[in-house]
């Protein structure tokens, strides 16, 4: 317990998660401008609601906040190990420990931390949105999607869900970093690796439903467990299942490092 809170401070206070919360909200400012800020010229046309929701759904999922989100997520905390280790405070610490509680704690702090930081970012975004423009749609919103039924009817709830999704999201990618530094030793290839995988696969799963001409494979895109409304053949089967599968070998890959011998941690 008490190396669990030692991981949880540690992850909570340092600056790198501090940076990625400031970065992260003034990415979706930059998708609230590009939106259009609220006022008189702000007219609302057949593709464009001038509500909260939209603006917020139109911040963070239309901008390059969703691009960098796994990059936001990884940057806290996932490199730590990797830190610990170049430090040889790992070797300090496993003489007080095992390597399962290790990082065990350290997991559960990282995949906090990640998920707090797109889920805080978005909470944040989604607040703004309310206060700064109105509630009411100027006309009926689109449900396209994953969840679309509640876009309709609840999407106060929807938009909650969404926040619910993008710390998953955070979770998810911080604890595929974690898991990189497994294998990879340096703290900032750990950070960078997750976002340069989400990368690949967008451009693979985009390039295959071209090619192909099937729309569903569009769904495969990672972005997808961030944007739920990123496309029409969106289900909550295809954005829930691709973080559950990462999340799982993630966590499989962590769970063998620990069974390997003390000496190889170093």
């Amino acid at each position: 317990m008490y190396l669990l809170k030692s991981e949880f401070i540690r992850a909570f206070t340092a600056k790198s998660f501090y940076f990625s919360l400031v970065f992260g909200l003034i990415l979706c400012f930059i998708g609230f401008i590009d939106y259009g800020l609220p006022g008189p010229w702000l007219i609302p046309t057949v593709l464009l609601n001038t509500d909260a929701y939209s603006a917020f759904e139109y911040a963070y999922g239309n901008s390059i906040f969703a691009l960098f989100a796994p990059l936001l997520a990884t940057l806290p905390f996932a490199g730590s190990l990797a830190s610990d280790r170049e430090s040889n405070y790992l070797k300090y610490v496993l003489l007080r420990t095992s390597k399962k509680v290790y990082i065990q704690s350290k997991t559960i702090a990282n995949a906090l931390v990640g998920g707090g930081t797109i889920a805080g970012v978005l909470l944040v975004s989604l607040l703004a949105s309310l206060v700064l423009y109105p509630v009411t749609p100027t006309v009926p919103p689109p449900a396209v999607g994953a969840f679309a039924d509640l876009r309709v009817d609840f999407p106060l709830l929807y938009c909650l869900i969404i926040c619910g999704l993008g710390f998953l999201f955070g979770a998810t990618y911080a604890t595929l970093g974690l898991a990189c530094s497994t294998f990879l030793k340096k703290r900032y290839t750990t950070v960078i690796a997750p976002f340069l995988l989400y990368i690949l696969l967008l451009f693979v799963a985009d390039n295959l439903a071209q090619i192909t001409g099937v729309d569903w494979l569009t769904s495969l895109q990672p972005i997808a467990s961030l944007v739920p409304f990123s496309s029409t053949s969106n289900t909550a089967w295809l954005v829930l299942s691709p973080m559950v599968a990462l999340l799982g070998v993630s966590l499989l890959i962590l769970h063998n490092w620990t069974l390997k011998d003390r000496d190889h941690a170093s």
